[in-house]
């Protein structure tokens, strides 16, 4: 098995990011003050994997989903500008400092009446929820995916989508 090039990493990295359209102006700005502001900014998902998302929502037309891990909301506003009107989007997310810019970036994009925000852990939160989801996104703690594997999969219809993201993060 071959180790990445970084070089070749980059260079893919660029080309996506410039060939790869806002959904939203107010995403960038998003994407700005969380650079500017918040922790560990790397962790926001970004216009590649938003887009990525928002095409997964066109394609199933999810009416419930599940988001394990919402940071500062990002990849949440991309999912619900897929949905239609009368979608739900559950959004868990631990850190409670964190609502605050997300909530201001759901109501300037204009999906708040379609996101539902939880704080607190997943694994107290997702117990607590009874409907059943057409996807989840699960981009929260590495370690706990297995448990939160198992902890949706009776919440899951048929045909329904799992999408985990950094699976392969640090091997």
């Amino acid at each position: 098995m071959t180790k990445p090039n970084p070089i070749q990493n980059q260079l893919l990295e660029d080309y996506l990011d410039q060939h790869t359209s806002s959904l939203s102006p107010h995403l960038d700005e998003l994407e700005r003050e969380t650079h500017l502001k918040i922790l560990m900014p790397n962790m926001i998902s970004g216009k590649v994997q938003g887009q990525f998302l928002n095409l997964l929502c066109k394609l199933i037309k999810p009416k419930n989903i599940l988001e394990i891990g919402t940071f500062t909301g990002y990849s949440a506003i991309c999912m619900a500008l897929a949905m239609p009107d009368e979608g739900l989007l559950h959004t868990i997310e631990i850190n409670e400092e964190l609502q605050t810019i997300a909530q201001k970036y759901f109501e300037k994009c204009g999906v708040q009446h379609k996101i539902k925000q939880y704080i607190g852990t997943a694994l107290d939160v997702v117990p607590t929820l009874d409907e059943p989801f057409e996807m989840v996104f699960i981009d929260a703690d590495k370690k706990n995916y297995g448990l939160y594997l198992d902890l949706i999969a009776d919440k899951l219809p048929k045909n329904a989508l799992v999408v985990a993201d950094n699976v392969l993060w640090k091997g």
